[in-house]
C-alpha cells in the first residue's frame, strides 16, 4: 500500500527527525512518501513529484497540527487528494507529548 504523508513543519515538533520516525514505522508495512525525506528532485521539479505521489497513493495521511491549515502547500495537497477521491486518514497531533504518544504506538494506521 502506497501512503502519502502530508504535514507542515511550522510546528517545531514536526521536523525531519519526527518524520523519519514516522517513515520508519510506516515502512515496516507500507510504502510511504514523505516529501522532506523522499523527494530528491531539483527544486523546480519537487511539486510535480508531490502531485504524482498523491495521484498514485492508496492512502493520504494528514498529520494535523495547529498550523496545518496555514500552509498553502498542504491545502493544495488536501484538495488534490479530495479531487482524486483518495482515502484520507487524519493523525491529530497537538504537541510534542501527543506526537510521542502517537509514535510509541506499534502501528500508526490500521486498515
Amino acid at each position: 500500500m502506497k501512503i502519502f504523508v502530508s504535514y507542515t513543519t511550522r510546528d517545531s515538533f514536526i521536523n525531519r527527525k519526527s518524520l523519519s520516525i514516522i517513515n520508519t514505522q510506516l515502512s515496516q508495512s507500507y510504502s510511504p512518501f514523505i516529501d522532506i525525506i523522499h523527494n530528491t528532485l531539483v527544486k523546480s521539479q519537487k511539486q510535480k513529484r508531490v502531485k504524482l505521489e498523491i495521484a498514485q497513493c492508496d492512502l493520504f495521511i494528514l498529520i494535523q497540527t495547529k498550523s496545518i491549515y496555514k500552509s498553502a502547500w498542504v491545502k493544495r495537497e488536501i484538495n488534490q487528494a479530495k479531487r482524486l477521491n483518495k482515502k484520507i486518514k487524519i493523525l491529530y497531533i497537538k504537541d510534542t507529548y501527543s506526537l510521542k504518544a502517537t509514535l510509541n504506538k506499534k502501528y500508526l494506521i490500521k486498515n
